[in-house]
């Protein structure tokens, strides 16, 4: 009788997952198995299927899937542009870290003197190089 361990339980040491996809006669052998009702002691999966992944809003919105977010917020708005034929675009940025000039080197003056007086604290310098990078935002 021919059975098939295609996920041994998590305590037993075991191949890894890629080893443990079943091969294609394995796949008939089962699904041959679920059809004919007569399963000759196989587990045959029921239920639901699980949802596709891009059907998935837990799985689209989690960390794992932070790359395929960016992905469709470069895809989506060029797939817009080009419905409506365009061919050049300008593009504004702007940020809510931008200060005006005096403010910004008021900024830096005290995250310069905090980073003197204390020079082996590692937030204090941290925070110096957090102003010192927002230089390019200053008009």
């Amino acid at each position: 009788q021919d059975q098939f361990l295609l996920h041994p339980p998590p305590f037993l040491p075991g191949p890894s997952s890629r080893a443990m996809a079943a091969t294609e006669p394995q796949k008939r052998k089962i699904e041959e198995a679920g059809s004919s009702g007569a399963n000759n002691g196989l587990a045959v999966p029921q239920g639901p299927k699980p949802p596709k992944a891009y059907k998935n809003g837990e799985f689209l919105n989690s960390h794992d899937a932070r790359l395929i977010r960016v992905m469709c917020e470069l895809q989506e708005p060029g797939q817009r542009l080009d419905e409506h034929s365009a061919e050049n675009i300008v593009m504004f940025f702007g940020s809510a870290r931008a200060k005006p000039k005096a403010q910004y080197e008021e900024a830096l003056r005290r995250a310069q003197d905090d980073a003197a007086a204390r020079p082996q604290d590692a937030s204090a310098q941290a925070a110096l190089e957090r102003v010192k990078k927002q230089a390019f935002l200053v008009p």
